[in-house]
């Protein structure tokens, strides 16, 4: 099982190309989305974490690490695991980094979304989706697709509201600010890599592939000097 990190920026691709690699069986790990299943469940631990965030409080690392390791016990069958909104912080990288230690396992890949940031400002606030389907579609192309019927479900095509480029400039400190740290830390460990961001949906998609294959020839190869 391949333990993938896809880091980037909002509007960078993320979210398409992890929709590409969960269409082949990749599980998505998503900590907000388990997070509220486990509060749902009335679990011990979840009502632990209900009271938390009923407070206002951000539920501690220890309490997000159970969850994910429980989370990967579930799904260790699968052929690949993309970690998505974890870790946020090198505390959490290195807490992430012992929880799979323990199941026998390391982060294998981590892919780095570059940009550059005028380019992606221009297509951020010029993106429009789908409500129904997700699909995506660029304002600077059509002019008048805002408020259309998708062409592939029928549904209404909106923008986001925070699509601005107030917002998206205060993201994208904030991005940066946080995430240089995590980036070096798996650098320094040789499994990080550079995917630019801003080529086609198409080129982004090959040169993840063409990573991930790498990865599972350097892994194997590895296995078999045992």
């Amino acid at each position: 099982m391949l333990n993938i990190i896809l880091f980037g920026p909002p509007g960078v691709g993320k979210g398409t190309q992890a929709h590409f690699l969960t269409n082949e069986k990749y599980v998505q790990l998503s900590t907000g989305d388990l997070l509220r299943e486990e509060i749902t469940s009335g679990s011990d631990l979840g009502n632990k974490i209900k009271n938390i965030v009923e407070e206002g409080s951000f539920p501690e690392d220890v309490f997000i690490m159970d969850i994910v390791k429980g989370f990967l016990q579930k799904h260790s069958k699968a052929p690949g695991i993309l970690y998505d909104g974890i870790p946020r912080t090198l505390l959490q990288a290195k807490a992430l980094g012992e929880v799979l230690f323990t199941l026998g396992k390391n982060i294998n890949l981590v892919i780095n979304f570059t940009y550059e940031v005028e380019s992606l400002k221009e297509r951020v606030v010029n993106r429009c989706l789908c409500k129904k389907c997700g699909m995506l579609f660029n304002r600077k192309l059509d002019p008048n697709i805002e408020g259309s019927p998708c062409p592939e479900c029928g549904g209404k095509i909106f923008q986001r509201a925070d699509d601005t480029i107030e917002t998206f400039m205060k993201r994208m400190e904030l991005y940066e600010k946080k995430t240089k740290p995590l980036l070096m830390f798996y650098r320094e460990k040789g499994v990080l890599v550079d995917v630019d961001g801003m080529e086609s949906v198409g080129d982004v998609r090959k040169n993840i592939y063409k990573n991930i294959q790498y990865t599972i020839r350097k892994l194997d190869a590895k296995e078999n000097q045992r």
